[in-house]
């Protein structure tokens, strides 16, 4: 039964047949160098085949992707004559570390100054023509501010009567719920105007 098992077995590897004295002369020469070295050896045999079994790889590959694009006239002569991003990554990064220490030496010149804002020349008339002259900065914060609050308080008072008009329903509440409220801490403060 064995027998009829090996007939059907019809592969036969491919061995190559080296000299025995060439297998000798490896022995030799291992038995002859440093654990060490043999093994820097090895590994440097094993890098460069997987260096070999990877560009084959990549070769494979390529070979596989047939396909190649037809690109239209403008663009062809946009890319004509332009080296490909990665090999100018080195001359890019130069270039944008020359504009980052032009960058750092104005700051440097200008970090003995306070910050000044550029104005244009129109800017500055119209300001100049709004500004009341004589008056402080602060003096003319404070009565703009003084100024919008107060209309601020008449849009609000405005907004009330409004409401006090349009909305005339007023509950009457009994003594008890007058005192209760009245005691209550909940109907102080933010809530004050529940029961109004």
């Amino acid at each position: 039964q064995e027998e009829e098992e090996l007939q059907e077995c019809t592969f036969k590897p491919n061995i190559i047949q080296r000299p025995r004295s060439a297998a000798r002369a490896t022995t030799t020469n291992r038995k002859q160098l440093p654990l060490e070295d043999r093994l820097f050896h090895e590994s440097d045999k094993r890098s460069a085949r997987r260096q070999r079994l990877k560009t084959e790889v990549e070769r494979e590959t390529l070979q596989e992707c047939s396909f190649r694009p037809r690109i239209n006239r403008k663009s062809a002569s946009l890319t004509h004559g332009r080296r490909p991003v990665p090999e100018r990554v080195a001359e890019l990064q130069r270039e944008k570390e020359r504009n980052l220490r032009r960058l750092r030496q104005t700051q440097d010149a200008a970090s003995d100054h306070t910050f000044m804002p550029s104005i244009g020349e129109q800017s500055r008339e119209i300001a100049d023509r709004n500004r009341p002259q004589g008056v402080d900065a602060t003096e003319r914060l404070s009565s703009e501010h003084r100024r919008r609050e107060r209309k601020r308080q008449e849009l609000e008072q405005r907004v009330r009567s409004e409401e006090a008009r349009e909305y005339t329903f007023a509950p009457q509440l009994n003594a008890t719920s007058e005192s209760l409220a009245a005691t209550s801490g909940m109907f102080h403060g933010a809530l004050s105007d529940f029961l109004v």
